[in-house]
């Protein structure tokens, strides 16, 4: 999904057009899940607001994950501390 997004940015030129494929891309996908909770879900994404949202969940998504596999590598590894 994020390569067929990368390779849409660099094929469209100016910002309008990413917006429309992305808009597009997003009616398609209704589609196939008339349900207006969706719908809903997917016209506040489309927004300023939806967006910044969407980059600080996956920002907190991505520290959590990382401290996680951090701390499950530190328990596990069998290493002594230095004396």
């Amino acid at each position: 999904m994020l390569a067929a997004l990368g390779s849409l940015s660099v094929a469209l030129s100016t910002r309008e057009e990413l917006r429309q494929a992305l808009l597009d891309a997003a009616n398609r996908a209704h589609g196939f899940n008339p349900d207006l909770q969706v719908e809903q879900f997917v016209s506040y994404m489309m927004t300023p607001a939806g967006v910044t949202t969407m980059a600080v969940s996956l920002g907190v998504l991505f520290a959590v994950l990382s401290g996680l596999g951090g701390l499950i590598s530190a328990s596990t590894s069998r290493r002594k501390p230095p004396r």
